[in-house]
């Protein structure tokens, strides 16, 4: 069987669209395809699972408020309430390297999502600096987000990205490897702008 969710991944599309570009979407999908109605639709506590990828990255110009906005969006907009994963930066609870600066980013992540899912590809690039950067990073995201959950009783859970590897060379050459995401980047970028 299938199971499936939505992702959205706003990186790269301008701060001021977003929210119009997601709620087009959202309702096009809900109102109009039925996504809701598949048994085969990932829920998570009962709810829909929603991922926002994208958001609260240094230089991307976004707003606590633009978040908090479009997460309520999802929220009153779906039948029943929605399940919100987010992907944040890295840094997320240190608002430092590739996190925003903004001081309410991490009220936000804390207070609008049900799980955060910090991204964490190219951050180290062998076993020692993967278990450095658990150490330095995860364990106090962990830390944090379970003294939080206890204090408030409000559960948001925590799922970092983790890439295991991969290869490309099953019968397929680097060329047509990259010729291929080269194409599928450019459908998806073209396919925003017309939203």
């Amino acid at each position: 069987m299938l199971i499936y969710s939505d992702r959205y991944d706003v990186s790269g599309v301008p701060a001021n669209k977003i929210q119009r570009i997601l709620q087009h979407d959202w309702n096009h999908l809900v109102r109009n395809k039925g996504v809701l109605d598949s048994p085969n639709y990932l829920k998570e506590r009962g709810k829909p699972v929603i991922a926002l990828w994208g958001f609260g990255f240094e230089h991307a110009g976004h707003t606590p408020e633009l978040v908090r906005s479009i997460v309520q969006f999802f929220r009153q907009s779906t039948p029943g309430g929605v399940y919100v994963m987010g992907g944040a930066p890295s840094c997320w609870r240190l608002s430092e390297g590739d996190a925003d600066r903004h001081s309410d980013f991490v009220n936000m992540w804390l207070n609008e999502f049900d799980a955060i899912s910090p991204w964490t590809i190219g951050r180290y690039k062998d076993e020692q600096e993967a278990d450095a950067f658990a150490e330095s990073k995860m364990k106090g995201d962990v830390e944090l987000i379970k003294k939080r959950n206890e204090e408030t009783g409000r559960r948001v859970d925590y799922i970092p990205v983790v890439l295991p590897g991969g290869s490309v060379s099953l019968n397929l050459s680097l060329k047509f490897a990259v010729t291929m995401l080269i194409l599928v980047s450019l459908f998806v970028f073209v396919g925003i702008q017309f939203i």
